[in-house]
């Protein structure tokens, strides 16, 4: 949960469940909700997201695969509030220090 004070001035939370499949691949949801941030409240968004923790040597490194899909609703009806649904591809990359 986080709170902006300056130009948001409202809250905006993020809820997660993930669920490891079968290893190395996790499947997780991020579901997100503001409340009177930007002058706005509702649920704008979920994520669905596969990824995989994988490592050589001292480097491990986690590709993930996810699609955000969002709907109007309430306040994000119309007004072109609402954000298109998109795909993100990214990777995390860590040092292990042994």
């Amino acid at each position: 949960v986080h709170y902006d004070f300056d130009a948001g001035m409202g809250t905006y939370s993020t809820f997660g469940l993930s669920h490891e499949v079968k290893a190395p691949v996790t499947l997780a949801a991020n579901l997100f909700y503001q409340d009177r941030y930007y002058e706005m409240t509702g649920f704008p968004a979920i994520e669905l997201k596969a990824s995989a923790a994988l490592s050589i040597g001292v480097l491990a490194f986690t590709p993930s695969l996810s699609r955000f899909v969002t709907w109007e609703n309430g306040d994000f009806a119309g007004g072109g509030a609402a954000v298109p649904d998109s795909w993100m591809l990214g990777v995390n990359f860590l040092h292990q220090l042994k």
